[in-house]
């Protein structure tokens, strides 16, 4: 059976490399030491809910989740983000985007 949910929140990771999992469906690294995450580290075409809440982030490129085109549920709330590309969102299957302390979208 292939792997489909990977729970890695609070182990203090400091990236969100887990290489290459094409059957992941779930990847949760909620509480974790992620400063920079980029779509080379998200090799997971499949996955449908991903969690990063929670960690350092503070900047995303417009091309982060290009690599996951069934990417549902995306949770980005806790990290010190303040802006956000205008075109990260060009994916239409979104059904759950949490953000917070946004002042620019």
């Amino acid at each position: 059976n292939p792997l489909r949910h990977l729970l890695l929140s609070r182990t203090n990771l400091p990236s969100a490399d887990v290489g290459s999992l094409p059957f992941l469906e779930t990847l949760d690294l909620s509480f974790n030491q992620i400063t920079d995450i980029s779509a080379e580290t998200l090799q997971t075409p499949a996955l449908l809910t991903l969690r990063l809440f929670g960690n350092l982030i503070t900047s995303l490129a417009s091309d982060t989740f290009s690599n996951l085109p069934k990417l549902q549920v995306l949770e980005l709330g806790g990290n010190p983000l303040s802006a956000l590309p205008v075109d990260l969102f060009s994916t239409p299957t979104y059904t759950s985007i949490a953000l917070n302390n946004m002042t620019s979208v």
